[in-house]
């Protein structure tokens, strides 16, 4: 059991059943000067660093209410061919979204020429410090895996994306669909960093990935992931219903 998602499970009910009890006036009192005196601290430290620090981020994330939805929309990738004996770069010819209540739906992307050398992309459609974002009958293509020799001297994989997600809070995929998702010479369709509550429904894709963990809630339903299979780094509840996992 998650402690912390149990305690604020119990502290939730107890709150929600509070109009059924009778309490004492001086409760009653007592919550009320606590209520005016965290307001109080609140407003008098509006203008202390970390308040002013959180504000920033949140208006940054650009939440005004309204949704923007972008829909429909075929593209398709010539893929590069660069080559380069060690290391590699990220290529970023993509949508780049940042703003917050953003749904893209229907959208679909074809990756095409892909030679024994190339490198990676960071996601045809990357999401980052936003809020409220949803893809939705989206179709995506699978990116060949392609290897170089890394600092260690070594050969390693890489991996190269169609949607990325960083810093999102309540990112969620409904009904987005891939091809080869069992192939394995082509890398996981998804990455995301630093997420909180992810739902995924009704997906067919290669794999969902939590890279560096992803908190609150973690929700796959009714979906079908390919080898690469599910990263669930983090903390909160996972919850897997109904889906199958190669």
């Amino acid at each position: 059991m998650n402690t912390a998602t149990h305690n604020a499970t119990e502290t939730a009910r107890f709150i929600g059943a509070a109009k059924g009890r009778n309490y004492p006036r001086e409760i009653i009192d007592a919550a009320k000067q606590c209520l005016v005196d965290w307001c109080g601290v609140a407003l008098g430290g509006k203008d202390q660093g970390a308040a002013v620090a959180v504000r920033g981020v949140a208006q940054n994330w650009g939440t005004n209410g309204n949704a923007l939805v972008l829909r429909g929309g075929v593209f398709t990738t010539f893929a590069n061919r660069m080559k380069q004996e060690r290391g590699y770069n990220y290529w970023a010819r993509n949508i780049i979204i940042t703003r917050s209540n953003t749904e893209v739906d229907g959208l679909t992307h074809y990756v095409v020429g892909e030679t024994a050398h190339g490198h990676p992309y960071s996601g045809f459609v990357s999401v980052s410090n936003c809020a409220n974002i949803t893809l939705r009958n989206c179709f995506a293509t699978a990116h060949k895996t392609y290897k170089t020799i890394g600092a260690a001297g070594k050969p390693v994989s890489m991996g190269s994306y169609d949607y990325t997600a960083n810093s999102v809070v309540n990112f969620s995929m409904i009904n987005c669909r891939m091809n080869h998702i069992n192939d394995r010479t082509r890398w996981g369709i998804i990455g995301t960093n630093f997420c909180k509550n992810i739902l995924l429904e009704d997906c067919t894709l290669s794999r969902m990935d939590a890279h560096m963990g992803v908190s609150g809630g973690y929700v796959i339903r009714r979906c079908t992931l390919g080898y690469m299979g599910l990263n669930a780094i983090g903390r909160g509840l996972l919850t897997v219903e109904d889906s199958t996992l190669y």
